[in-house]
């Protein structure tokens, strides 16, 4: 039995709709810089100098875990207050808590706040469009105290969304010399042991300021100097300065186009049989 081959079959309500694909290009802007390498600094390097991280920042977790616990709204924490209240209300009128160390003041901790700090130190760097410029006693206060050393958790499955532009603010925010910020990304697993020294949740970033006590950075930084280089921004340097054009991406790709018909079905129009 022969078919007519211009006939189609209608079909079914089980079945989906078929769909048309339409091409379609994207156009993605993108920079045309290369990407800031991170300094390269040896994984023994990192272990060493995260040991002596630790030392430095575990008196500051130690001070919290003497604290009460802090005010809560909820239910639970409310009952753990009534039951620490009879066993700690001694000690706590007694003892008074413990001034924070001194190190504390010199510490930059969490993502915000070390980007703010970097992105003072390069704003003060930058020449000023508009002279005058404030009176050297207002301008010194106003300065920041710059950062020798930033400390980040980088290998323990980070974003690259919260650290992509510390590597140029560290370039803009340092000077001649020594006065340099020193970028160390830690070993990996890193974050728990320093968020644990700070008696916090989480902790990726750390920032180590100028003025700090010497016998206490002194052998952490004498590591840094020796084994982390400053950061390299190429297309900043004097030598290197050139006109990049834009780099625009095209994508293609296919958008799918679904026609509603009517009816529960959603038939697509021109489906029905010939």
């Amino acid at each position: 039995m022969t078919t007519n081959p211009s006939t189609t079959t209608p079909p079914s309500k089980c079945q989906k709709p078929p769909t048309n694909k339409k091409p379609k290009l994207l156009f993605t802007l993108n920079t045309p810089f290369p990407a800031i390498q991170w300094p390269d600094v040896p994984p023994t390097t990192q272990t060493t100098i995260l040991e002596h991280l630790l030392q430095i920042l575990s008196p500051i977790g130690a001070r919290k875990r003497l604290l009460p616990p802090s005010p809560s709204t909820t239910k639970r924490n409310k009952r753990k207050r009534r039951k620490l209240t009879s066993t700690t209300a001694t000690t706590t009128d007694l003892l008074p808590p413990p001034p924070p160390p001194e190190i504390t003041k010199y510490l930059a901790i969490g993502l915000n706040s070390t980007t703010a700090h970097l992105e003072g130190l390069a704003g003060e760097r930058r020449p000023a469009a508009f002279p005058p410029s404030p009176s050297p006693t207002e301008n010194a206060k106003l300065k920041k105290p710059k950062m020798k050393a930033l400390f980040v958790t980088r290998a323990d499955s980070q974003s690259s969304l919260l650290h992509s532009h510390i590597p140029l603010l560290c370039s803009l925010a340092s000077g001649d010399g020594e006065d340099v910020v020193r970028l160390v990304q830690l070993p990996r697993g890193a974050e728990a042991r320093v968020a644990d020294a700070l008696g916090i949740a989480r902790a990726g970033f750390v920032g180590l300021l100028e003025g700090a006590p010497e016998e206490v950075v002194g052998g952490l930084m004498e590591v840094v100097r020796g084994c982390v280089g400053r950061v390299k921004v190429p297309w900043l340097e004097e030598g290197e300065r050139e006109h990049m054009g834009v780099d625009i991406k095209v994508v293609k790709t296919f958008a799918t186009v679904q026609e509603k018909g009517k009816g529960k079905g959603k038939e697509v129009k021109g489906s029905a049989p010939a």
